[in-house]
């Protein structure tokens, strides 16, 4: 599993049988035979290829195209609500758990929005949106680029390269990590060999606030 180009997660592959915990991303399924249960609120659920089974707890949106496929779901964004449905191909269905087909109902925006994002899995190159969202690196070896404004960065992984332009606090637990931003008001490091790179502040003095809890870590003004 990766994590996508909007900060939601990819599934692809033949005859996996996988329960994923949404926890607020946005999911894509491809691939062929799959059986995927998807636990929590998903706002957005891609699936396409042939012969694929998924169930999702609650969904804002529902998208297929393939042919065989099946979707069963239990709610849409609100607990009760149905989620926004849209079919391509044949053969596929989409219905509640336990019940007959559902009919599409109007989406709203705020039902899709991710809480956070988040990205892991090892050696990724991605570039993200972050949309006024906070985003959490786990994996190791990533190289991330972040557009947009994000409140809040949390590094627990290792040996990442990101680039921000604009980010209300950085945290970095992790080590090996080389950061650069352009606007940064706080920075916080508890790990290790990090290097935090900023350009300006929107704080007072122009500096963000820093806090090395870490060791050998290095924070400098580009």
């Amino acid at each position: 599993m990766q994590g996508g180009a909007s900060g939601g997660l990819s599934v692809s592959g033949s005859g996996q049988v996988r329960t994923i915990n949404a926890s607020g991303n946005s999911i894509s399924l491809t691939g062929s035979s799959n059986r995927i249960t998807i636990r929590g609120y998903c706002p957005r659920l891609s699936v396409s290829g042939s012969g694929n089974t998924v169930r999702v707890e609650r969904a804002a949106v529902i998208g297929v195209s393939g042919s065989g496929n099946q979707v069963y779901w239990t709610s849409g964004a609100r607990r009760g609500s149905e989620p926004s449905i849209t079919r391509s191909g044949s053969g596929n269905r989409i219905q509640r758990a336990g019940g007959t087909a559902a009919r599409a109902v109007p989406v709203r925006q705020e039902d899709i929005r991710p809480r956070g994002l988040t990205i892991s899995g090892s050696g990724v190159t991605q570039t993200i949106a972050a949309s006024g969202r906070p985003l959490q690196i786990t994996g190791s070896g990533a190289t991330i680029t972040v557009t947009g404004s994000c409140p809040r960065l949390l590094v627990q992984g290792s040996a990442c390269v990101i680039r921000l332009a604009d980010c209300g606090q950085i945290e970095v637990t992790g080590s090996g990590n080389a950061i650069t931003a352009g606007s940064v008001a706080s920075i916080k490091l508890t790990g290790s060999d990090n290097n935090v790179t900023w350009r300006n502040s929107p704080n007072s003095d122009g500096k963000p606030r820093v806090n090395t809890v870490g060791s050998a870590n290095n924070v400098t003004r580009s």
